[in-house]
């Protein structure tokens, strides 16, 4: 049988939420060589158990948890292009090691033909076709790609069309690109003035946006049950890789907390991707106070993380019935919290916790000795403060759609404020340099709401 045979070097699957075993039909030399994404998304090699290396007919991945209903399973050899292989002159000639060094040969021009490896980035045409190279770039700006007998041609934009929309939504000149939806703004914070390039100066580029509910984060986006730590979590992925969350079409019960920098959330559309806050509570034993430090006794600390936003209320002291940040999750029915700006002493008992705001991009709680942060882009979705199903608050702390704290160099566009107690978008002590466009229904009616909109 010859070394290498004529093999697809990847294979696709859809995820069925039960399935957790699937093989795949080629041959890799090394783990490294294999690569496994569910809708794009790289899953590291410590969420499945790879077999089958070195084996020419595969093998096999097994997921530590069945990938979701109708999302996409890839499977594909990807090797890192370098020879490790150093011959030494009159050293061993072994046949293991040079037939290995010409596998990797011939592997990796099965990912090349097979599309992978940059190959889509070239423009290609059918065996004994041939194509013109395009010419400079200074010729080519302005025009589409076209294609005429044979070979391409290049199109001019006319005025007032889709066609001239999309070159002028690739051009950096002032009044185009990033402008036309919102992302450039009159002082210029955002170097960049196409619309990919001031989202890639927040460490975002469209490819890389982290999708919520694909696995392994699998965020329900039918508002049934609280997803707000499967939020935090891809959130602290996308961070790792530089890469922002992005929120597709449905309802998403979530508290998402945005105390880090260049924070980028994107929805598939204000009228298609609705962030609702939890109105679950849990409830409270006792809390005691020592150094500004709330010591809670609670029923459960499992929805819970450090640096989370939460909102107490109903206890016995009016003083402990605010917005707090948790500072230590200590065991499974106690957790530490705390706000810096104000001094909260006393003991209490009852009352709960639940979710502090939609959205608390820097820390609300925390006022004037807030922690600065910068870059943020949002976009894209409704946020819901199911003002209907929440008591009133008893302060300006909690209770906000989107509520910006000493925020610089945001962008915030097509964004719907709804259905908050207080305001559906605000920014706070020293939220400036930035763009805010949206459409705020029903908010404000709490008579602790200061500035916002």
């Amino acid at each position: 049988m010859p070394s290498v045979i004529d093999q697809q070097p990847f294979n696709e699957y859809a995820g069925n939420g039960v399935t957790t075993l699937f093989a795949y039909e080629f041959q890799i030399l090394a783990a490294e060589d294999m690569v496994v994404r569910v809708d794009g998304v790289t899953i590291p090699s410590s969420s499945y158990t790879l077999t089958g290396v070195g084996v020419q007919a595969g093998g096999t991945v097994e997921f530590g948890a069945a990938p979701a209903n109708g999302t996409t399973v890839l499977l594909s050899r990807e090797m890192t292009l370098e020879r490790s292989t150093d011959y030494q002159e009159q050293g061993d000639l072994l046949a293991d090691t040079v037939n290995n060094d010409f596998n990797r040969l011939w592997l990796a021009f099965q990912e090349f033909y097979s599309g992978g490896r940059g190959v889509p980035t070239a423009l290609r045409v059918p065996l004994g076709e041939s194509i013109d190279p395009l010419p400079v770039a200074a010729d080519r700006d302005g025009y589409l790609l076209g294609f005429a007998g044979g070979s391409w041609v290049l199109v001019p934009g006319q005025s007032g069309t889709a066609t001239s929309l999309a070159l002028d939504l690739a051009n950096t000149a002032f009044g185009k690109g990033a402008s036309l939806i919102g992302l450039q703004d009159a002082a210029d914070y955002f170097a960049s003035a196409t619309v990919e390039g001031a989202i890639a100066e927040l460490g975002l580029a469209k490819k890389k946006l982290v999708d919520v509910s694909a696995y392994p984060w699998l965020a329900d986006m039918t508002g049934a049950t609280d997803s707000s730590a499967k939020v935090f979590a891809a959130q602290t992925y996308a961070q790792s890789i530089g890469a922002g969350i992005y929120i597709p079409p449905g309802t998403l019960l979530a508290g998402i907390d945005i105390h880090y920098n260049n924070a980028v959330i994107i929805g598939a559309g204000s009228y298609l991707t609705r962030i609702k806050l939890p109105t679950s509570t849990v409830a409270i034993t006792s809390i005691a106070t020592a150094s500004n430090v709330l010591t809670v006794q609670c029923a459960s600390t499992s929805t819970l993380w450090v640096g989370r936003s939460i909102r107490i209320t109903g206890t016995t002291a009016s003083a402990h019935n605010s917005g707090f940040i948790v500072t230590s999750v200590d065991s499974a029915t106690q957790f530490k919290c705390q706000q810096l700006n104000t001094t909260v002493t006393g003991s209490s008992t009852g009352g709960n916790f639940s979710a502090a705001n939609v959205i608390d991009c820097g820390r609300l709680c925390d006022g004037n000795l807030a922690t600065a942060y910068s870059g943020l882009v949002l976009r894209g979705f409704t946020v819901d403060g199911m003002r209907g199903t929440r008591p009133t608050p008893t302060s300006d702390l909690t209770d906000w759609g989107i509520a910006l704290t000493n925020f610089t160099k945001f962008n915030i566009t097509d964004v719907r404020g709804v259905d908050c107690w207080n305001a559906g978008i605000a920014a706070f002590i020293n939220s400036n340099y930035g763009h805010a466009q949206g459409q705020v229904e029903n908010c404000g009616f709490s008579s602790t709401n200061p500035a916002g909109f």
